[in-house]
């Protein structure tokens, strides 16, 4: 299916006065909206800059620009990225749209089936030669349960995709989870009866049983600071990060060669792979976090930070979001 060019509207000026607040702020109405009336101003192009003078005698200053808002339908094939990048859409931004749905602990491996269905509904500027792409609105279709988010910024600065009900959830970004490949929790942090010794005893950290190999990812940048084998750990890991934070990783079956003692690490770097090496069962890997030299539960840190629209905003978004949904349905109609 090609890519299928949208005109929205042709004349939605983005009004900036002069060293002062915007008029009219480069939030999700811009696109959809209509701009405040102002007695001196004439509508430009989709969104052409028009600078309000101090002054009465003082020319206004007109910068063009242009920007494209574009839609896609299409059935995912192999996978969300493929298809996304067939449709024209650039790789980062299918990327933000993977994490956009992770966030809602969409399975991309488990929930993509042939049945599924992409919609995107985007702008994009083409002022520099690789235009930046916005994603106003996306839709998911899996397993017969339709996913709309839509783009909106608020008044304090705080932007997302939310559902209909003005709803967003975002992970916790200082910690990433150490494997991303599937995995179950066999042992929670926390008081537990020893797999081995029988007794019971504090556990530390979350043990994560997966396959043999399986990659360990660094969750937060920081600096190796231990590296070899650690007793019953077996071969081990522990890294230094930002605010006293320390996280360690366990029963490793072989280390990523690129890395050392002092080695920096960014956060999702594979740092070594998942074995039974030390006092282990099996092929597991045993995750700690330390803060200020006390042990947390890695689990309380993976939880997702929910935001919710009330009042002015959740009104405001609501308008947006209906413009969206006929704007969509409108290009639906035409289609048939």
């Amino acid at each position: 299916m090609k890519l299928i060019l949208v005109v929205l509207f042709s004349t939605l000026p983005i009004i900036e006065t002069a060293g002062n607040t915007p008029v009219s702020s480069l939030c999700s109405e811009k696109f959809l909206g209509e701009c405040s009336a102002q007695a001196h101003l004439k509508n430009i192009s989709t969104t052409s800059k028009i600078r309000i003078p101090k002054k009465t005698n003082e020319p206004i200053e007109t910068c063009l620009t242009s920007a494209k808002i574009l839609l896609i339908s299409s059935n995912i094939k192999s996978s969300l990225f493929t298809t996304g990048v067939e449709q024209g859409l650039a790789p980062n931004t299918v990327m933000r749209l993977i994490n956009i749905y992770k966030n809602i602990d969409v399975n991309f491996k488990k929930d993509i089936t042939p049945e599924s269905k992409l919609e995107v509904l985007l702008e994009r500027s083409s002022e520099h030669k690789n235009g930046k792409e916005k994603i106003l609105y996306t839709s998911l279709t899996i397993h017969n349960k339709v996913i709309n988010l839509y783009y909106y910024k608020s008044q304090d600065g705080k932007e997302g995709h939310f559902d209909k009900e003005g709803i967003t959830l975002k992970n916790n970004t200082f910690f990433i989870k150490p494997l991303n490949e599937d995995y179950r929790i066999s042992s929670k942090f926390g008081n537990r009866k020893h797999p081995i010794r029988g007794h019971t005893a504090f556990h530390k950290g979350v043990d994560y049983a997966t396959k043999f190999g399986t990659p360990i990812y660094a969750t937060a940048d920081g600096n190796i600071d231990y590296i070899g084998n650690n007793g019953d750990y077996g071969k081990y890991i522990r890294i230094k990060h930002k605010d006293d934070y320390t996280t360690c990783y366990a029963h490793i079956s072989k280390f990523n060669d690129n890395i050392k003692l002092g080695s920096k690490v960014k956060q999702g770097q594979v740092i070594a792979y998942v074995g039974s090496t030390g006092n282990a069962t099996g092929p597991h890997l045993h995750y700690e976090i330390i803060h200020h030299n006390k042990h947390i539960d890695p689990l309380v840190l993976e939880h997702k930070i929910e935001t919710k629209l009330s009042g002015h905003e959740l009104t405001k978004f609501k308008l947006f979001i209906d413009k969206i949904d006929k704007v969509i349905n409108n290009r639906v109609n035409a289609k048939t």
